[in-house]
C-alpha cells in the first residue's frame, strides 16, 4: 500500500505477502495443538479452518467495493489493518500449555523428522490422501464454474452463483466433520478422514456424469454435499498430520505436509484444463477423481487407530 507504484513492485509485495503467510498454517496448528486437550482440538480447528472460505467470502465483497470507490491502495491499507489488529489480539490473548516437553524439545532436523513420523504407518497414507484432495479440492475450486457453464449448460452467472453454494456449504462443512469425528469416532479421524474422501469423490463424479440441461434443482443438492466433504475435509487432515508429529516439531511436520500439498494445488488445475482440452471432461475428472478413490479406500476400510491417535486421546 506504501510502495507498489508499479506492477513489478506489487509482484515483489505480492510474493513477499505469500512467503510469510506460509508460516499460518504451521504455527496455527501448532498452536491449537499446545491449546486445546486432543478431546477439542477437532472443534478448535474446524472453526479456525472455516474462517478461511468465511473470511475469503467477506473479502470478496468489501475489497472489490474499497478499490473501485477509493483506489486500491486503500483495499491493500484495510488488508493490512486488519491483519496488525488480528496479531495483535493474538499475541495478547494467547498462551501456551502446559506441556513442558513440548516447549524444550529441539525441534528435528528434516531428514530426521521424516524418518520418525514415518514410523506411524498411518501418516504416509494420510499424507498421500491429502495430496490426492488438495488437488480434487483446488481443482474443483478452479474449473466448476466453466464446467458447469460449458458442460452443464448453465450459463456463466448461473454456474457461478450455484458455485458459491459449494463454498458457503464449505464452511459449516469444516466445523461439523471434525466436531463429528471427535464426538462419535474418538481414536478413528484416519478413517473419518477417508470415509469423508469417498463422499466427496462420489458426490463429484454424480457431477460429472450430470447431462448438459440437468436442472439446477437436481445439480444444487450434489453442490452442497460436494462443499461439505469436499472442502470440509481439511481440518481432519491436518489433525491427524499434527498428531503424528514429534512434540516439538508439529509445525515443520505441518510445513512438510503443505509443501508437497501446495505443490500439487498449483499444478493440478493446469493439468486438468489440458486434459479438457485434449480428451474431453470425462478424462479430466477421471484423473482427478480416480487418485482420491484408490488412496482413501484403504483408509476408510481400516478399523485400528492409529499409534497417535491411541496416545493423544
Amino acid at each position: 500500500a506504501a510502495f507498489a507504484d508499479s506492477l513489478p513492485a506489487l509482484l515483489v509485495c505480492i510474493a513477499f505477502l505469500g512467503g510469510t503467510y506460509a508460516a499460518v498454517q504451521p504455527g496455527g496448528t501448532r498452536a491449537i495443538m499446545r491449546w486445546f486437550p486432543p478431546a477439542k482440538r477437532g472443534i478448535a480447528t474446524g472453526f479456525r479452518q472455516a474462517a478461511v472460505p468465511f473470511g475469503t467470502m467477506i473479502a470478496a465483497a468489501l475489497l472489490p467495493f474499497m478499490a473501485v470507490r477509493y483506489g486500491w491502495h486503500a483495499a491493500a491499507w484495510l488488508c493490512a489493518g486488519v491483519s496488525i489488529v488480528g496479531a495483535a489480539l493474538f499475541w495478547g490473548l494467547y498462551r501456551e500449555g502446559g506441556d513442558l516437553a513440548a516447549k524444550t524439545e529441539r525441534p528435528l532436523s528434516l531428514g530426521k523428522l521424516v524418518r520418525i513420523v514415518g514410523q506411524d504407518r498411518s501418516f504416509w497414507p494420510v499424507l498421500r490422501l491429502g495430496i490426492a484432495m488438495s488437488a480434487f479440492q483446488f481443482t474443483l475450486t478452479a474449473h466448476a464454474i466453466g464446467f458447469m457453464a460449458d458442460g452443464l449448460g448453465l450459463g456463466l452467472f448461473a454456474a457461478s452463483s450455484m458455485f458459491a453454494a459449494t463454498q458457503l456449504a464449505g464452511i459449516p462443512g469444516r466445523i461439523l466433520l471434525p466436531w463429528l469425528s471427535d464426538r462419535f469416532r474418538p481414536g478413528l479421524r484416519g478413517q473419518s478422514f477417508g470415509l469423508v474422501s469417498v463422499i466427496a469423490a462420489g458426490a463429484a463424479t454424480i457431477l460429472a456424469l450430470l447431462p448438459t440441461g440437468t436442472p439446477p434443482l437436481v445439480i444444487l443438492p450434489v453442490l452442497v454435499i460436494l462443499g461439505i466433504f469436499g472442502i470440509g475435509w481439511f481440518p481432519l487432515y491436518l489433525l491427524q498430520i499434527a498428531e503424528s508429529a514429534p512434540k516439538g516439531s508439529i509445525a515443520s511436520t505441518i510445513a512438510f505436509a503443505s509443501t508437497i500439498c501446495l505443490a500439487v494445488m498449483a499444478i493440478g488445475p493446469y493439468i486438468f484444463g489440458l486434459l479438457v482440452d485434449s480428451f474431453g471432461y470425462g478424462a479430466a475428472w477421471s484423473v482427478l477423481i480416480l487418485p482420491v478413490v484408490v488412496t482413501a479406500l484403504p483408509l476408510a476400510i481400516s478399523l485400528r487407530p492409529s499409534r497417535t491417535q491411541i496416545s493423544s486421546s
